[in-house]
C-alpha cells in the first residue's frame, strides 16, 4: 500500500482554505454538486461555517486566513482506495478514520491537547485524496500556547541514516496512515464471504413494508415511527440552537478562571480581557485568555460532535417519518397522532417553551389533546398546570422588562455604545468630535479607530464623508439592537398566549396556583428588582425563605429529608439572600438617583430619538434644538410664536413630553427602589446584631449573590464615580460567602425538589423541569442563555 503526503503551498479560493477544500474543482460525477462534506476529529458532517469557526485561533467574527492555516494532502492509491469499501460512500467513511489516526499521531508527537483541523476527502483525480486545514496555534497538554510554524521534519518523508546509511523514512503521517490502511482492510477481507447473506437481507422485506396501510388513525408501528422521528428532530433543533448561541455569544462568554497575579478565581470573558489589555495585539497569549479559547474549543466541538453524531444516528428514522407524513398527505388523510406518552410531552413541550418554539408547542398541544380524547393518556395534573402558571407569570414578567429596556432604549440611543471594529462608539461620540480638542484624544482616536475598520482607509481629521459612513454604521447598529428587543418581546407575547390558551381550557383553572422552579424563583426575583416591583420583589422572597424553610431536618435519613449539614446550609443561605438582596437594592437605588441627576443637569440637550414616519429615517433631537428664542423680549417671543409653523410646533411638543415623560419616569424609579430598599433593610435587619454602640457588628452570616448578581455588581463598581462605594463593594464581594450562586442555585433546586415531591406524592424528577426538558442535557437554557459555569457577558 501507498500513501503520499505533502505541504502545500498558501492557496485557496478569495473565501479562503475551507471554502476551497469543500467547492474547488468538484468532479460532478463522482462528487456532491452542493460541495464537499467536511469532517474533523469529532464529526463527518461539518459546515464551511461551522469549519471556519473552528479553526479560528480567536473569538472574532470572520474566517481565519489562510496564513493561519496549514494545508496538508494525504493521497492513495485507486486500488488501495477501492478495497475500502464497496460503495464511495464506505470508502470515504474509512479514509476519513484513517486521516483522524494520522492526525492523532501528529499530535502525540506535538504533545498537543488537540489540533483544530477540518478535512475533506476528493474524488477528482484519478488518485483519491484528503485535503487538511490546520490551525498553526494550538496547546500543549499543560495548556501553554504554541505556533506551528512548519509542519515538523518528522511528519513528512525525509532523510534519516540508518545503520550508516542515509535512507529516506516514510514520515509520521504517511506510517500511521498506512497502518490503519492495513489495519481498515484486514478487517474487511473476512466479511466479504458473508456479502450473499448481507445481500439476501437487504432485499428480505422489511418490518414496516409488512404492515398493512390503515385509513385513519393510523397503526401502531406507523404511530412509534412518527414518535421517534419527532423526539429526534426536536432533539436536533435544540442542539443547533445550542451551537448556533455559542459561536455568536462565546467572546462575552464567563468562565471561572483563576489570575495567577492575583492568585484569585474570578469570572471573566473574551471580551473582557480584550477591553482591559494594555497592548491588543498581546491580550490573546495571556494564560487567562488561552483557557477560555481552549474551554470554548472544547465545548463548541464536543456540542458539534454530539449534534452529528446524532444526526447519523436518527437519518433512518427521521427519513421513514417524513415518508410517512408525505403518504397521508398524498392520500389526502390527517397523519395520525405520534404515540407519546405523557411524560415525552411534558418534557419536549417545557424544551419549546425554554427556546421560545411556539409553534412547535401548539402542535405538540393539539397531539396531546388528541391522545387525552382517545385516553391513550391522561390530562395534565394541577401540578402540571401549576407549572404552566408559572412559567406565564416569568413570560410575562420578561415581557414587561422588554417593554422597559425597549423604552429606555430609544430615550437613550443617541448616548449607546456600538461596537465598530476593536471599538465602542456612539452617536454622540461621533456629534462631539469637531469640538474635541487636546483633551479629547482618547474619544477621537476611538472614532478615527473605528473610521479606519470600516474603509480600510487611513482616516484623514476632515473626512466628513467617513464621518458619514460611521455615523450610518452605528445608526444601523441601533436599528438591528431595537428589532432584536422588539422580537424578544413578541416571543414573550406569544408564550403568554398560547399557555393563557392551555390554562383557559382546563376546568380547573381557577384553583391553580403557579408553581415555580427553582431557575423561576432565582429569575423573577431579578426580574421583579429590575422592574421595580416591591410587592412582587416581597412576594419572591416570601418564597424564597418559605420553600428552603420547608425542607425540615429530620432523623429519617436520605428519603427526602435533609441532615444537619444540609440543615446549616439551608440557614446560611436564608441569611446570606437576605443580605445580598439589601445590598443589590442599595445599588439600584443610588443608580436611579445618579440618573435622575444627571438627567435633570442634561435635561436640555438631551437628544431623543424621533422618527420621520414618511421615508423612515431616524432623527436625533432636544429641547434646546426645537425650542424658540428666549433671549428675545416679549414681544420678539409672542411674534415666534406666532410665526411658528404646524410642523415645528408638533414636533416641539412632542420632545417636550418626551422630555416630561422620561423625568418622571426617572422620579417613579427612584421613590420604587427607594421602596425596595426600605423593605429589604427591614428583611435583612433581623439578621443583624448590634454592637453596645447601636452600630452594626460584623455579621455572622456573610450575603451570598448568584453569578449574574456578582456580574451586576463588577459592572456597578465599574460605572459609578463614588471611590466611596467602589470600594465598598469590592470589599463585600472579596468577603462574600463561600458558597456561590450556582451552589445556592443547586440549594434551592434540591429544596424545591423535595417540597415537590412532598406536596405531589409523585416521584417525578423535577430536576428535567429544572433543565427546561431533556434530563440528560448537561447544560440547562435558561432565558435563551447557557448554564454550566458559564455566563453571559
Amino acid at each position: 500500500m501507498r500513501v503520499i503526503a505533502s505541504v502545500q503551498s498558501k492557496r485557496g479560493s478569495s473565501r479562503g482554505l475551507i471554502h476551497y477544500l469543500a467547492h474547488s474543482k468538484i468532479d460532478r460525477n463522482a462528487e456532491p454538486e452542493k460541495g464537499r462534506e467536511l469532517f474533523n476529529e469529532f464529526t463527518e458532517h461539518l459546515t464551511v461555517r461551522s469549519a471556519n469557526n473552528f479553526l479560528k485561533s480567536d473569538c472574532g467574527k470572520g474566517r481565519p486566513s489562510n496564513n493561519e492555516l496549514h494545508h496538508l494532502v494525504l493521497s492513495f492509491r485507486r486500488e488501495d482506495f477501492q478495497q475500502l469499501g464497496s460503495t464511495d460512500e464506505e470508502r470515504q467513511r474509512q479514509v476519513k478514520i484513517v486521516t483522524r489516526f494520522a492526525i492523532g499521531q501528529l499530535e502525540k508527537s506535538l504533545q498537543s491537547e488537540r489540533l483544530a483541523w477540518a478535512g475533506a476527502v476528493h474524488l477528482n483525480t484519478a488518485n483519491p485524496h484528503v485535503h487538511i486545514a490546520i490551525q498553526k496555534q494550538y496547546l500543549t497538554k499543560d495548556l501553554q500556547g504554541r505556533s506551528l510554524n512548519k509542519i515538523p521534519r518528522e511528519a513528512l518523508p525525509h532523510f534519516e541514516i540508518i545503520d550508516g546509511e542515509k535512507r529516506i523514512v516514510d514520515g509520521i503521517l504517511i506510517e500511521s496512515a498506512k497502518k490503519k490502511l492495513q489495519e481498515l482492510v484486514a478487517e474487511r477481507t473476512p466479511s466479504r464471504e458473508h456479502a450473499n447473506d448481507k445481500q439476501h437481507n437487504r432485499n428480505a422485506p422489511q418490518k414496516h413494508d409488512a404492515i398493512e396501510f390503515q385509513k385513519g388513525d393510523g397503526n401502531i408501528h406507523e404511530r412509534e415511527i412518527l414518535r421517534r422521528g419527532i423526539l429526534a428532530e426536536y432533539q436536533l433543533k435544540f442542539k443547533e440552537e445550542k451551537i448556533a448561541f455559542l459561536i455568536e455569544n462565546r467572546e462575552s462568554l464567563k468562565f471561572p478562571i483563576r489570575d495567577p497575579e492575583k492568585a484569585i478565581t474570578q469570572r471573566v470573558s473574551l471580551l473582557e480581557l480584550r477591553q482591559s489589555a494594555t497592548n491588543s495585539e498581546d491580550w490573546s497569549k495571556t494564560p487567562q485568555s488561552r483557557q477560555i479559547i481552549a474551554i470554548t474549543n472544547s465545548i463548541l466541538a464536543r456540542e458539534e460532535s454530539e449534534f452529528f453524531k446524532l444526526k447519523e444516528e436518527t437519518a433512518s428514522i427521521r427519513g421513514e417519518a417524513n415518508q410517512i407524513r408525505t403518504d397521508y398527505r398524498k392520500r389526502g388523510v390527517k397523519v395520525p397522532a405520534p404515540a407519546f406518552n405523557k411524560q415525552e410531552l411534558d418534557e419536549i413541550q417545557s424544551e419549546c417553551l425554554a427556546n421560545t418554539k411556539v409553534r412547535e408547542f401548539r402542535y405538540l398541544e393539539q397531539v396531546r389533546t388528541d391522545l387525552e380524547n382517545k385516553k391513550e393518556i391522561a390530562p395534565r395534573t394541577v401540578s402540571d398546570l401549576g407549572l404552566l402558571a408559572g412559567q406565564k407569570a416569568v413570560s410575562e414578567m420578561r415581557m414587561q422588562l422588554h417593554q422597559r429596556q425597549l423604552s429606555d432604549f430609544k430615550d437613550n440611543a443617541y448616548y449607546r455604545k456600538v461596537k465598530v471594529g476593536n471599538d465602542r462608539v456612539s452617536l454622540a461620540m461621533i456629534a462631539r468630535q469637531n469640538d474635541i480638542k487636546n483633551d479629547g484624544r482618547a474619544v477621537l482616536q476611538s472614532i478615527r479607530s473605528a473610521i479606519e475598520y470600516l474603509t480600510n482607509k487611513p482616516s484623514s481629521r476632515n473626512s466628513k464623508s467617513r464621518e458619514f459612513f460611521l455615523f450610518d454604521s452605528v445608526n444601523s447598529s441601533l436599528s438591528e439592537q431595537s428589532l432584536q428587543m422588539r422580537k424578544s418581546m413578541r416571543q414573550e407575547q406569544k408564550i403568554v398566549g398560547v399557555l393563557s390558551e392551555v390554562l383557559d381550557r382546563s376546568s380547573t383553572f381557577d384553583t391553580v396556583k403557579p408553581v415555580f422552579s427553582a431557575d423561576q424563583i432565582i429569575e423573577l426575583d431579578t426580574l421583579s428588582r429590575k422592574l421595580k416591583f416591591p410587592k412582587e420583589y416581597a412576594s419572591n422572597w416570601n418564597l424564597q425563605r418559605t420553600s428552603i424553610q420547608g425542607a425540615v431536618p429530620s432523623q429519617h435519613g436520605a428519603k427526602g429529608k435533609i441532615g444537619p449539614d444540609e440543615a446549616g446550609n439551608l440557614s446560611h443561605a436564608i441569611v446570606g439572600r437576605a443580605l445580598a438582596r439589601e445590598i443589590l437594592c442599595n445599588i439600584g437605588l443610588n443608580k436611579t438617583k445618579e440618573d435622575l441627576a444627571f438627567y435633570r443637569s442634561s435635561k436640555r440637550f438631551h437628544r431623543f430619538a424621533i422618527e420621520d414616519k414618511s421615508n423612515g429615517s431616524m432623527s436625533y433631537l432636544s429641547l434646546n434644538d426645537v425650542d424658540l428664542p428666549r433671549k428675545s423680549s416679549i414681544l420678539d417671543q409672542a411674534l415666534n410664536l406666532l410665526l411658528e409653523t404646524k410642523d415645528h410646533r408638533t414636533l416641539r411638543r412632542q420632545i417636550e413630553d418626551r422630555a416630561k415623560d422620561r423625568e418622571r419616569c426617572l422620579k417613579a424609579d427612584v421613590a420604587a427602589a427607594k421602596e425596595l430598599s426600605l423593605n429589604a433593610a427591614k428583611e435583612a435587619s433581623e439578621f443583624k446584631q448590634l454592637s453596645l454602640l447601636g452600630s452594626a457588628a460584623d455579621l455572622t452570616y456573610q450575603p451570598i449573590f448568584t453569578t449574574s448578581e456578582i456580574a451586576e455588581i463588577e459592572k456597578r463598581i465599574t460605572a459609578t464615580s463614588s471611590s466611596r462605594e467602589a470600594k465598598r463593594l469590592n470589599s463585600i464581594l472579596k468577603h462574600s460567602a463561600g458558597i456561590d450562586g450556582t451552589n445556592f442555585r443547586e440549594l434551592l433546586v434540591s429544596v424545591v425538589k423535595l417540597k415537590t415531591k412532598a406536596g405531589s406524592g409523585e416521584e417525578r424528577d423535577s430536576t428535567a423541569h429544572e433543565k427546561g426538558g431533556w434530563p440528560e442535557r448537561e447544560d440547562v437554557t435558561i432565558g435563551r442563555g447557557i448554564r454550566t459555569g458559564i455566563e453571559r457577558g
